[in-house]
């Protein structure tokens, strides 16, 4: 499946429409499970007046999320497609104050659009490579999450102890990835491997220092039930032509009480495997 061309329609998309944009991130937010145990994990070890590091950030929906909850956060997003953050920072509006040097937390304006401005002012991006061997960042981040990006890295011992290298002591990673159960992952085409058997990534991220905290399996037995009405079915009818997208909503419409019924027995079971996995990890 191509992967890679449907995120590409879509972001021409919405570019920077902010509305189309804020429609899209509410239509991720209720039918992406994973969404769900990705912010789970923000919201429990993540604080404001933090910094947060989105690597390989595609739609830059987790950094909204931060800017929007959290704000007196600092957000930095990297990202191999430059256009899919240029078309998210610009999305926010043009700042009408300088941001200078490094981290800021200025922008306390009045207006109805200070909220966007306060955004801008906090959000820094560059495309980056993250098997890259240079440190791109001048100062540590507290937090850092990569959300099924180490899947389509050869060199993911290197991107994992860049990590280490960025964090600041007691700062924590969060990694999501398919795993070595996830049939579908072996039919991505912009995969280098199939997805990680859970006991290899725990001594990856060791073998850097880091400390794992917390695992869990995602898209378990209900989760995959889930993934098959929704995702496969879009994914697929989206890569036969992408004027399917004309009756995905209807068809959507009817598989989604089944769909939100499995994702919360899902979200709230104790998955013994799953077709993805969640790893907390945090830096001495």
């Amino acid at each position: 499946m191509r992967y890679d061309f449907i995120k590409s329609q879509i972001n021409k998309y919405i570019a920077t429409n902010r509305f189309l944009r804020k429609l899209f991130y509410l239509f991720l937010d209720l039918l992406i499970l994973r969404q769900w145990y990705v912010k789970k994990y923000i919201h429990k070890y993540f604080s404001d007046k933090s910094t947060f590091y989105d690597a390989g950030a595609g739609f830059c929906q987790y950094s909204d999320f931060v800017l929007s909850h959290y704000k007196y956060s600092n957000v930095f997003a990297t990202d191999l497609k430059d256009d899919f953050l240029q078309s998210y920072q610009k999305s926010l509006g043009k700042i009408p104050f300088p941001s200078g040097q490094g981290w800021t937390r200025s922008g306390r304006g009045r207006g109805k659009n200070h909220k966007q401005q306060h955004k801008q002012a906090r959000f820094k991006y560059q495309s980056l490579d993250l098997a890259t061997k240079e440190n791109i960042l001048s100062d540590p981040v507290d937090f850092i999450i990569c959300i099924d990006t180490l899947e389509h890295i050869d060199d993911d011992t290197q991107v994992i102890q860049n990590f280490y290298n960025i964090l600041k002591p007691n700062g924590y990673l969060l990694l999501s990835t398919p795993s070595n159960f996830d049939e579908s992952a072996k039919f991505a085409a912009e995969h280098v491997r199939d997805g990680y058997a859970l006991s290899d990534l725990i001594a990856k991220v060791q073998n850097t220092g880091l400390v794992v905290v917390e695992t869990e399996y995602s898209y378990g037995f209900w989760g995959q039930i889930y993934w098959n009405l929704v995702m496969k079915v879009s994914i697929t009818l989206l890569n036969i032509s992408k004027w399917f997208i004309l009756i995905l909503p209807i068809y959507l419409l009817i598989v989604l009480p089944l769909s939100i019924i499995c994702m919360l027995i899902d979200f709230y079971s104790k998955n013994k495997q799953g077709n993805g996995i969640l790893l907390i990890a945090q830096k001495p």
